[in-house]
């Protein structure tokens, strides 16, 4: 397990990385990152949490050797303020360079809508969290 926190504790929030590695076999290995607040810490900060998930490939399904991915991101309700997230994927899917992006969207206070307008998101995750982002604040996709 690593950790890094970046950032101060504003309002209960330290843009901390945290990213595991799970061998689940010779030739699997599952990497499991977060960063931010869960749902269950949000709550505990004093924020009204909202969360969307999303299955997704690490890159777009029809280019050969497209691995799934899980993506979790959590918003509060009233503002839209990206609070954290949770993403699993298998290595070799970047998953450090998306938990760094959300957790630099984290330190800028940025809202979930924010996060998928980034030139940095990887497009096999854009329209998917787009979508999900659009619903989330009433925005029509």
């Amino acid at each position: 397990m690593n950790l890094l926190i970046i950032g101060g504790s504003d309002a209960g929030i330290s843009a901390a990385l945290r990213a595991s590695e799970l061998k689940l076999s010779a030739s699997v290995t599952v990497v499991v990152a977060r960063t931010g607040l869960g749902k269950k810490e949000a709550e505990n900060a004093g924020f009204d949490p909202i969360t969307t998930s999303l299955d997704t490939w690490d890159h777009k399904a029809y280019y050969p050797n497209a691995r799934p991915m899980a993506i979790r991101i959590i918003g509060d309700r009233p503002t839209g303020r990206c609070l954290g997230a949770q993403i699993l994927g298998r290595y070799g899917t970047e998953v450090s360079k998306r938990i760094d992006i959300i957790a630099t969207a984290i330190y800028h206070h940025m809202t979930v809508p924010d996060l998928v307008h980034l030139p940095e998101l990887h497009a096999a995750a854009e329209q998917p969290m787009r979508s999900r982002a659009n619903v989330r604040s009433g925005v029509d996709p």
